[in-house]
């Protein structure tokens, strides 16, 4: 095994190997806090520890036992359901609430134009609903559940029933707003 330290501030310096088949350069290293190993197996893992020993051997450190920890986890296990839909299931009360809370006041309120009110909507609703969307692993499920939820609130906005049947399209051209899935686009690519 071969360590080999880029120059950081210091000069390299030549610290002689304890064992032959160990050559260590590298600069002065007083502390070692924090080292991570992947394994996969026991045998990968006692390898790593292994020469991780090695390694703070060359240096002239020490290993305290009582101080080191390995964490085990397990393989995820497969068809879980994704953190994103219950992101997205959290979301959607919360946008819900949001609109309730501002419904009397701004959205119900005649002497505010449309697009004030959708400018409102998009500022506080649609921040809330988003909110670190471009983390979220979307399936066409969720972007459904997010785009009738846009589309309800913005027909309630401009007052338009179910039976004045006015397509989605129509709904944004009249809003002169985006869609959910150009919103998130966009919040992706910030």
């Amino acid at each position: 095994m071969q360590i080999r330290w880029s120059n950081f501030q210091t000069g390299l310096t030549q610290i002689p190997a304890q064992h032959q088949h160990h050559q260590c350069d590298g600069p002065t290293v007083q502390y070692a806090d924090g080292n991570a190993a992947v394994a996969h197996t026991q045998a990968e893992l006692q390898e790593s520890v292994d020469n991780f020993h090695a390694a703070y051997t060359c240096f002239g450190l020490t290993v305290n036992k009582a101080k080191t920890k390995i964490l085990a986890q397990s393989r995820p296990r497969k068809n879980l359901p994704s953190t994103s839909s219950k992101e997205i299931e959290n979301r959607l009360p919360a946008g819900h609430t949001a609109y309730g809370t501002l419904s009397t006041r701004v959205f119900m309120y005649k002497d505010l134009t449309t697009r004030t009110k959708v400018m409102v909507y998009n500022a506080i609703i649609v921040s809330t609903l988003l909110y670190a969307c471009e983390t979220w692993t979307l399936y066409r499920r969720d972007l459904k559940k997010l785009e009738q939820f846009h589309q309800k609130e913005l027909r309630a906005i401009m007052k338009i029933k179910w039976d004045n049947y006015v397509s989605n399209t129509a709904v944004i051209e009249r809003a002169n707003d985006t869609s959910i899935v150009a919103m998130i686009m966009k919040h992706r690519l910030r």
